[in-house]
């Protein structure tokens, strides 16, 4: 099993509804992390419920 320090650095990233992070239908949406080999989403406006999603190997 490869360990963080053996794969590198992580990217993170997220998708909101827009910019104005003080208005009132401001929501974040996803947020996603990975490597060079995979990446992750995490769906947060879809809820508890939602599973993390995985997507890999990328190519």
């Amino acid at each position: 099993m490869l360990t963080a320090r053996t794969r590198g650095p992580i990217a993170l990233d997220t998708e909101t509804t827009g910019l104005d992070v003080f208005g009132a239908s401001y929501r974040l949406r996803t947020v996603q992390f990975g490597d060079e080999r995979e990446a992750w989403v995490i769906h947060w406006e879809r809820g508890e419920r939602s599973a993390l999603r995985r997507f890999g190997p990328l190519r």
